[in-house]
């Protein structure tokens, strides 16, 4: 080969080595950011995000949009104080409207509005369930109740007739010899055919399995 071919063959196989030996930067992608605020078309397609747990005043449990309570003055005791139970359907509307109803008579039941807002709730009431309960059910403000812990609570109920505490889903297992009475609140923590296991809200946190049969039905669901 002629030394000059010879100079220029080494030069292109240089050239071509050092061309294909650069690093060669990956294309940049950006990603995708955090989305940090929402239109209110949007807002107006997302259901309330409501919290299920004790607000001191009232006990709310939670199944997929199914939402019940309990309101009981912790003021008073007896027949004398403020009840009602209250049951419905959480969706994009907020406030939220419930079934209101004592299931303990015979009282026809009344609607009411829920406004969710984060760990507080205002409540708005069309009537008084008694005349035990404060006025500000009822007025532009309404009563306003704030979450004093988080529970994992399904729902909320009240027993119908006497029924027993059980230590297992079985009816051998008695756990205490007193029924629990009619009217007694219970959170639902867990489901087993109709088998429930609850926690009696009476402030001591007992916890225990009874018959959903013992139960006053749902009007809701």
């Amino acid at each position: 080969m002629h030394p000059a071919h010879y100079l220029w063959s080494l030069c292109g196989l240089l050239f071509c080595l050092s061309a294909c030996g650069e690093t060669v930067e990956p294309p940049a992608f950006e990603e995708n950011p955090i989305k940090t605020s929402w239109t209110q078309s949007e807002l107006d397609k997302t259901d309330v995000y409501a919290i299920p747990g004790d607000y001191y005043e009232i006990q709310i449990g939670i199944k997929g949009k199914e939402l019940t309570g309990v309101y009981r003055d912790p003021q008073a005791t007896g027949d004398d104080r403020c009840l009602f139970f209250f049951e419905g359907v959480i969706g994009t509307q907020n406030p939220i409207e419930v079934q209101c109803y004592n299931p303990t008579n015979t009282k026809a039941a009344f609607k009411g509005f829920f406004k969710i807002l984060g760990d507080a709730i205002i409540i708005q009431l069309a009537a008084l369930p008694s005349d035990n309960c404060t006025g500000e059910f009822t007025d532009k403000v309404g009563r306003s109740v704030v979450l004093d812990s988080k529970k994992e609570w399904s729902a909320i109920r009240m027993v119908q007739h006497p029924t027993n505490l059980h230590e297992q889903p079985i009816l051998e297992s008695v756990k205490s010899e007193e029924a629990l009475k009619r009217g007694v609140a219970v959170a639902v923590m867990e489901k087993r055919n109709t088998w429930l296991r609850v926690e009696i809200l009476d402030g001591n946190g007992t916890v225990g399995w009874i018959s959903e049969h013992g139960l006053y039905p749902l009007i809701e669901f």
